[in-house]
């Protein structure tokens, strides 16, 4: 059996802002990068409907990056029902594996 990857799409926002939410709750519970049982966590990004480009990360990264930016919660998702952490792209792309 293969590792699972959670596939994540960013739609034009993060081409103003730079950055990449993170789901950690969702309806007060919790979801996304804290329940996943995935492997990789990979972001595709689209600008005007059109692919750009693609991060794929561990998930043990990306729960590192959760910790170190968990002081950027807001709400956010469908009818923004759910809490995240915003992370910047290019901690995305920087990020050391472990």
């Amino acid at each position: 059996a293969g590792d699972k990857t959670e596939v994540k799409s960013e739609r034009d926002i993060w081409a103003r802002t730079g950055n990449h939410f993170v789901e950690t709750e969702s309806r007060g519970k919790p979801s996304g990068i804290c329940t996943t049982q995935a492997k990789y966590w990979s972001v595709n990004f689209y600008k005007n409907n059109v692919f750009n480009f693609n991060i794929t990360r561990t998930v043990a990264d990306m729960k590192k990056l959760v910790l170190q930016h968990r002081t950027k919660r807001v709400s956010g998702g469908d009818s923004n029902t759910s809490k995240g952490v915003i992370i910047p792209v290019s901690a995305l792309i920087t990020a050391n594996e472990t």
